[in-house]
């Protein structure tokens, strides 16, 4: 499975650890650099616009999770998913009118991918 295929799966259902495992078969690193390399890659098709944020935040949600049981979460990964993480609500303190994926996802993402770039 691809990450855009998976992408395109969140369209129709919840994605589960089986999905993250048929992501990895196609990964020839450990699992922990091969997750963090489908976070950028996920992310990035969010930044770009070419997928909307509930897609790329359940593939980040069901990545983080995996990771998190299988002793594999790297930093990137869990950036990426403390990112989508933070625009699922408006916080008690911020403004109602607040769009959060504009306010804190868009935002904590650029300056990841961009320090991934810059290194």
């Amino acid at each position: 499975m691809s990450v855009d295929e998976a992408l395109k799966a969140c369209v129709v259902r919840n994605l589960n650890f089986a999905d993250v495992e048929a992501l990895l078969i196609a990964c020839p690193e450990p699992a922990r650099e091969a997750l963090d390399r489908l976070a950028i890659e996920s992310s990035s098709t969010f930044v770009l616009g070419r997928v909307a944020f509930r897609e790329a935040d359940e593939l980040a949600n069901v990545m983080f999770a995996y990771a998190a049981r299988s002793d594999v979460l790297g930093d990137t990964l869990h950036k990426v998913f403390l990112a989508f993480d933070a625009g699922e609500c408006v916080p008690g303190s911020a403004s109602p009118e607040r769009d959060p994926i504009a306010t804190y996802t868009r935002p904590q993402l650029a300056k990841l991918l961009t320090s991934l770039v810059a290194t």
